[in-house]
């Protein structure tokens, strides 16, 4: 049975839905600013922004996004959230490679030579350094 009210928007129920599912999906709140921008109707923020946010809150509690999915499905490299506060600690000193091929300042060309052999073939540069203890 089909039942008619007249002062029911149908187009309004049909941006919320569209606005919830597409931010269900991807994960996404920027959905609910590009909808708005298409409809162009500020009396349908409050609604699109309701339905987007539970969408959003629905879908991240219960799955990944679209956009993970198909990057796990891809087997692309997947960088997840850093979880522990010990990262966030670390410094370029504590990461960095410290055996590497440089130059000092002083440096002859016998010393350039060895650095040219020692190098890989698609390395474009050799850094230059104040003096040999200053690497």
């Amino acid at each position: 049975m089909y039942l008619y009210t007249p002062n029911v928007d149908i187009g309004l129920y049909a941006i919320i839905s569209a606005s919830a599912f597409t931010a269900t999906v991807t994960h996404t709140i920027s959905v609910a600013v590009i909808l708005l921008e298409l409809n162009g109707q500020l009396v349908h923020v409050v609604p699109v922004l309701i339905g987007t946010l539970s969408g959003f809150i629905i879908g991240t509690s219960l799955s990944m996004s679209f956009f993970d999915t198909v990057i796990q499905l891809k087997g692309l490299p997947f960088l997840p959230a850093i979880k522990s506060a010990d990262r966030y600690s670390q410094t370029a000193r504590d990461i960095m490679n410290r055996n590497f091929v440089f130059l000092a300042k002083d440096s002859t060309i016998r010393d350039l030579l060895d650095c040219i052999r020692i190098i890989k073939p698609n390395r474009r540069g050799i850094p230059v350094t104040e003096s040999k203890e200053s690497k």
